[in-house]
């Protein structure tokens, strides 16, 4: 157990329980799309087999029918399960950030200044009339976990309804054919349609969720690259002051450059990568990647090489909300020099054109 008394050691369980929540919370959104789509496939699977039942529409469409409204009850309960454990561990992290860093809080924030951190990316007011119509949904802040159990509700709807048409139709026809004259059912005939059917739904089913998880990669990856883009440009270094607030003196005037990747490797596996160029003061230069999380865009790992020597060392990095400041926590364990590095923070570097020329200011 830590020592009460000795705060680095506790401010490191905190951290260390902030990290747990944070990776669990982040396995459970993984989860719960990674279960909504599979759902998805079944029920697109099981709807195009039932409207594929032409002649044989009878029981075996209502039994298809039946089955998908079971999947997709289950469907919702799975949705709302998983929404239930995202929330707690959301929870939880709240609560870990708010022990941790109560002056800079990501997950804490209030709701009021995250809308306005989200207005400030969309640069509101910049933009045309349709434009801004759809930032002005976006600021509605819709929740895409509620979307997708709502899309699970109307899907046992539809299956009800449909079992509900299947049986009064089923009803009328047995009412108005006398008992002597109603046809034999071709047991034979109606299993070869049905394994067709089922044949052909698979290959559907499996297209459909197989395009689907495509889309979902790339577009997981467009907005990764839309995150690392606005990092790119210039930065300079700052120490901490006390821990607590970054000092606004540089440390020398020697920039950090950032690099994301091209737009053109917007949707690429590598598109949360940004390239990183930087010397110290005594003219030693270094690079190395910078990786922002795919799950959680507000943190980043970056790979600190020096040119001309041995010297590596490892850096975790919290982004500020606004994107203008860069954390940096350096990893003693993956450092050659141990503990010889020291917190600092980066800050992006503006450049604002004046009359008599460009003066050059920090973004704090």
């Amino acid at each position: 157990m830590p020592d009460e008394k000795d705060p680095p050691c506790q401010e490191r369980e905190l951290l260390r329980l902030f990290k747990i929540a944070l990776e669990t919370r982040n396995f459970e959104i993984s989860l719960f799309w990674q279960r909504s789509n599979y759902f998805l496939v079944l029920n697109t699977a099981l709807a195009v087999g039932f409207f594929s039942l032409k002649e044989q529409r009878g029981a075996y469409a209502t039994g298809l029918a039946i089955f998908g409204a079971l999947a997709s009850v289950l469907w919702l309960l799975v949705n709302a399960g998983g929404k239930y454990w995202q929330s707690r561990w959301e929870h939880e992290l709240t609560l870990r950030e708010r022990k941790l860093y109560p002056e800079d809080p990501m997950f804490a924030a209030p709701a009021e200044q995250t809308k306005d951190y989200v207005r400030q990316s969309l640069n509101w007011g910049e933009h045309g009339r349709l434009h801004r119509i759809a930032d002005q949904v976006v600021l509605l802040k819709p929740s895409v976990s509620y979307a997708m159990m709502v899309l699970s509700g109307t899907f046992v709807l539809g299956w009800l309804c449909l079992i509900a048409s299947q049986l009064m139709q089923g009803s009328a026809r047995f009412a108005t054919v006398p008992s002597i004259l109603r046809p034999q059912p071709d047991l034979g005939r109606l299993m070869s349609g049905l394994w067709s059917n089922s044949l052909v739904t698979t290959g559907i089913g499996f297209f459909v969720g197989l395009l689907a998880n495509r889309i979902t990669v790339y577009w997981a990856r467009f907005q990764s690259y839309q995150v690392a883009r606005r990092l790119g440009g210039k930065w300079s270094a700052h120490n901490m002051v006390d821990g607590r607030h970054v000092h606004r003196t540089p440390m020398h005037d020697k920039p950090t450059s950032i690099k994301p990747r091209p737009w053109y490797r917007a949707c690429c596996s590598d598109s949360h990568i940004l390239d990183v160029s930087a010397e110290d003061p005594d003219g030693r230069q270094h690079g190395g990647p910078l990786v922002i999380d795919p799950l959680c865009p507000w943190l980043a790992t970056r790979i600190v090489l020096y040119f001309a020597m041995d010297e590596a060392s490892e850096q975790r990095i919290i982004i500020s909300p606004d994107r203008s400041t860069l954390y940096v926590f350096p990893v003693a364990a993956a450092s050659t020099l141990g503990s010889g590095y020291k917190v600092h923070a980066l800050c992006k570097v503006r450049s604002e054109v004046t009359g008599a020329g460009a003066e050059t200011r920090t973004a704090r």
